[in-house]
C-alpha cells in the first residue's frame, strides 16, 4: 500500500542560502540547468522526482493506494523540438483530486522566488515548509483540493516475484544472435559539455537510449538535467571552432550543443555512435 512518508530525508532542516542564482526553472533566461541543477535544490525532498512527464505523473498519482490529497513535484521540459517533455525548466506541481490530477506550474524569479498562484515563497525551503503545512489549492473549475500525502519518489519494491515456467519444448538448433541496431543500441560515457549560459566546461555523463540522449551531472545522479531527441537533431558534425580537440557538435532546433571526447579513439567511437543514430532517427521519426 502507499503510505505517506515525511517530506525530508532529514537534513533540510535550515533554510538554504537565500540567493540561489540561476537554475533550470528561471523563465527570464531559460537558463541551461548547467548551471545550477534543479535537483541539488531539491534533492532532500523525497516528493521531488526530477525530470518528469506530465503523462508519468498522472500515472502515478492515479495509482489506486495513492488517496486524495496526494502530490508530488516535478520538472518539465519547455520547447518541443529538442528536449523530450514539456519545458524547458518549468517546475510542476501535480496533485491527485476527486476526479482527476491536476498539474500547477511553479513559476520562479530570481529576485521573485517561487510563485505558486497567490502565494510568493523566498526559497526552496519555504516552498519545503508551504507544502509541509498541508495547504488548500483551488483549479481553475473552482475545486479545492487540500495537499496532503507527498507521494515519495523512492517507493520500496516488493520481493514478490511470479514462477518463470517454459511450457515449450526449446528448439535443439542455435542461432547466432542479432546485431544490435541503432534503434536498439545504447552507449554511456562522460563528455565534457559546454554550458549553454556560461560558456564553461563541464564533465557531465552522457547516456544514449534509442533516440534518447540524457546528460546527467554524474554517474551517480537519478534524474538527468536534460534529455535531447534525436529525432529532432539536424545533424552532427565534428567541431573545431571551440578551441579544444576532439569535440563534437549537435545540431539541434534552438541550439548547437558542443561536447568533447578525452582522446582521438573515444571521440571516434563517439562521433561514429551518434551519427548512426541521428541518421537512421529521420528515417524512423519522419
Amino acid at each position: 500500500l502507499f503510505i505517506p512518508t515525511p517530506l525530508l530525508a532529514g537534513r533540510m532542516s535550515r533554510p538554504p542560502r537565500p540567493i540561489i542564482g540561476l537554475s533550470a526553472i528561471d523563465e527570464d533566461t531559460c537558463a541551461e540547468p548547467d548551471t545550477l541543477p534543479i535537483e541539488e535544490l531539491f534533492e532532500d525532498l523525497d516528493c521531488y522526482h526530477g525530470v518528469l512527464a506530465r503523462h508519468y505523473a498522472e500515472t502515478l498519482l492515479a495509482n489506486r493506494n495513492a488517496p486524495e490529497g496526494s502530490y508530488l513535484l516535478r520538472e518539465s521540459a519547455l520547447e518541443r523540438g529538442d528536449t523530450v517533455n514539456e519545458g524547458c525548466g518549468i517546475l510542476c506541481l501535480s496533485a491527485k483530486g476527486k476526479r482527476a490530477v491536476t498539474h500547477y506550474r511553479i513559476h520562479y524569479g530570481q529576485t521573485t522566488g517561487f510563485q505558486v498562484g497567490e502565494v510568493t515563497l523566498d526559497t526552496p525551503w519555504h516552498l519545503w515548509k508551504w507544502l509541509s503545512d498541508q495547504p488548500t489549492v483551488t483549479d481553475q473549475a473552482g475545486e479545492q483540493l487540500r495537499l496532503i500525502h507527498p507521494y515519495p519518489s523512492q517507493v520500496p519494491e516488493t520481493q514478490d516475484y511470479a514462477q518463470l515456467e517454459f511450457s515449450a519444448i526449446p528448439s535443439t538448433t542455435h542461432s547466432q544472435p542479432a546485431m544490435s541496431t541503432p534503434s536498439t543500441s545504447s552507449k554511456e560515457g562522460y563528455l565534457d559539455k559546454l554550458g549553454g549560459v556560461r560558456k564553461n566546461w563541464k564533465k557531465r555523463f552522457f547516456v544514449c537510449e534509442k533516440y534518447l540522449l540524457h546528460y546527467y551531472k554524474d554517474k551517480e545522479a537519478k534524474s538527468p538535467i536534460r534529455t535531447l531527441d534525436l529525432c529532432f537533431c539536424d545533424r552532427v558534425v565534428k567541431d573545431d571552432t571551440q578551441g579544444r580537440p576532439f569535440c563534437i557538435a549537435l545540431l539541434m532546433p534552438s541550439r548547437t550543443y558542443y561536447m568533447c571526447a578525452e582522446n582521438e579513439d573515444h571521440h571516434t567511437d563517439w562521433f561514429s555512435f551518434l551519427q548512426d543514430k541521428v541518421d537512421h532517427a529521420k528515417l524512423a521519426c519522419s
